[in-house]
């Protein structure tokens, strides 16, 4: 009975203790918790953060909008949303010729001010950051004009950083695929141009404007955490804010290029296609070299065709088939294949002459008109 006695009290002990853990976050700090379910209890996220009260009071800012095109046309005030945005370049993934597809590794640095997420730290137990999902808050629908990407979302999910002022920092990572104009004439040794245009998809500039992101000090790229690409090389980068007032409205629609010049590392490329080349010209030379009865000289002239011919199938693949222009080497390929099967043809007749000759016979009639001058 005593050793029943004492495990019964042993595992109420135990239980207590148990007990005593749960009841812990009882009596913690629920300031944070209880400021966000405040902020979000009548949030709207799909309306703007704006707010009507004056702007010398901590209102939203405003401009004067005309109603319809013209000097003179009346102008009412609307509230402007203005997102500070830019890129900061991870790695350049890849480069489809073939496709004409840009892929980019970036952290998209976003930030605005959110007008009904604002509270005082003084009266929330100090806290003046916090970090709320993305899913819950209104974000800017900033999107990649020239997208080409089968996928319907190119951001990884993270929390925005909102800071007691209202202002919202956003830094999502994000692979892009942008449609990338090539040009091939002067492959291996090309540099490319590469656009990504950014801009509000539905809202225009007077509703939602975009700005450079202030850290980056208009310098449009952050290359700072960038891990170097073993086929490209950035030459130097830019970025052009653009505004542009179609016939149908009198809104502005703005955006952001972001422009990207790039160099192809040529080293592999000098090993399978420019190498080869030029042992192969060389050997187009001493093609010329052999007497012209020898056989040999038409073998080793469709040879070197056909080598030449394997390493156009390889220029092949390595350009897009619906390019405006050919690269400058591939026609390098196409004369020395010319030069060749003339080489082989004159070689055949020369041939056809030398064992034909012994036999006396005499001249063809079409011959002696060619080159026999009557007198």
């Amino acid at each position: 009975m005593f050793t029943i006695a004492v495990a019964a009290s042993e595992a109420a002990d135990d239980a207590g203790g148990r007990i005593g853990t749960w009841t812990r976050p009882l009596v913690m700090n629920m300031s944070e918790k209880n400021l966000i379910k405040a902020l979000l209890s009548e949030y709207d996220k799909k309306s703007r953060p704006v707010i009507d009260d004056d702007p010398a009071d901590g209102g939203t800012p405003k401009i004067d909008r005309p109603k319809e095109k013209g000097k003179n046309a009346p102008t009412i005030p609307i509230q402007q949303v203005t997102v500070e945005f830019g890129l900061r370049l991870v790695q350049i993934l890849d480069l489809d010729e073939m496709e004409q597809v840009l892929t980019t590794s970036m952290i998209v640095l976003y930030e605005w001010t959110d007008y009904h997420l604002r509270w005082d730290p003084k009266n929330e137990s100090g806290i003046e950051v916090l970090h709320i999902p993305t899913k819950d808050i209104w974000l800017p629908d900033i999107a990649l004009y020239n997208y080409a990407d089968e996928r319907l979302e190119e951001r990884r999910e993270v929390a925005a950083k909102v800071h007691s002022n209202g202002t919202v920092e956003w830094h999502p990572m994000a692979i892009y695929k942008s449609a990338c104009e090539i040009r091939i004439e002067y492959f291996p040794f090309d540099v490319q141009t590469c656009d990504l245009k950014f801009g509000p998809w539905t809202y225009d500039g007077w509703r939602v404007n975009i700005t450079y992101y202030h850290r980056t000090m208009k310098s449009a790229f952050d290359l700072d955490e960038m891990i170097p690409s073993p086929e490209w090389k950035i030459l130097n980068y830019s970025a052009v804010y653009n505004s542009v007032v179609y016939p149908c409205c009198p809104e502005p629609f703005v955006d952001i290029t972001f422009r990207i010049y790039m160099k192809r590392s040529t080293l592999f490329y000098s090993f399978i296609l420019i190498l080869p080349c030029f042992l192969l010209s060389s050997l187009t030379l001493v093609l010329f070299w052999l007497p012209p009865e020898t056989p040999a000289k038409m073998v080793l002239g469709m040879n070197i065709f056909v080598a030449f011919f394997l390493l156009m199938l390889l220029l092949e693949k390595q350009t897009p088939a619906a390019s405006d222009s050919f690269p400058r080497i591939g026609q390098y390929y196409c004369l020395n294949m010319g030069i060749i099967t003339l080489s082989t043809f004159l070689c055949v007749i020369i041939v056809n002459f030398h064992f034909r000759g012994d036999n006396r016979q005499e001249v063809p009639f079409w011959l002696k008109k060619v080159i026999i001058i009557p007198n």
